[in-house]
């Protein structure tokens, strides 16, 4: 069976979709790793630990060979590099860099608002878990853990580029629509 001009249009289209990922995804490892990985974890650190004093949970934020926040009244958290949303963010705004159908402004929208989001959601998990940590059983607080960062990875990664892909589909067929 011979394929239409449409089929060898779309298959030509994912694949460019996956180059143009796989280069934005190379890319986006290089920029990250011209910081130390100590950057983005006291970024992430600094900000829970602001978060928890915030919420009453007494803390000291430490800075060495690892970023730590020693609760007052509990156990230290280390802070690392999968803690960051740093793995997150750079396949999100990989995919939404290589959504060539989207206009650039649109793409630029989407990466600023996917950092910001990653940002948020992560403290927020990373929020969670320590009241797991402070309120539950350690096997509750393992599970707790290994579950919120799947479900991060997921919710980041898949709503929020499909998300962002219905808005910018919306958007382009509503600009279309007024330019008739």
């Amino acid at each position: 069976m011979k394929a239409t001009e449409k089929e060898y249009q779309e298959v030509l289209n994912a694949g460019k979709f996956v180059l143009f990922l796989l280069i934005a995804f190379v890319a986006l490892n290089l920029f990250t790793s011209l910081f130390p990985p100590l950057f983005f974890e006291s970024i992430t650190g600094q900000t829970n630990s602001a978060l928890l004093n915030g919420m009453g949970i007494s803390n000291q934020f430490q800075i060495g060979e690892t970023v730590l926040i020693q609760l007052t009244k509990g156990p230290t958290i280390v802070i690392n590099d999968l803690c960051t949303g740093i793995l997150e963010a750079i396949v999100l705004l990989a995919a939404i860099l290589a959504t060539f159908e989207i206009y650039w402004k649109k793409r630029i929208v989407g990466v600023i608002a996917a950092i910001i989001g990653i940002f948020i959601f992560n403290q927020i998990r990373i929020l969670v878990t320590t009241l797991f940590i402070l309120n539950a059983p350690l096997e509750i607080v393992v599970l707790s853990h290994d579950v919120l960062f799947r479900l991060f990875l997921f919710i980041v990664i898949a709503v929020f580029y499909g998300a962002w892909l219905w808005w910018s589909y919306n958007k382009f067929k509503n600009r279309k629509k007024s330019k008739k």
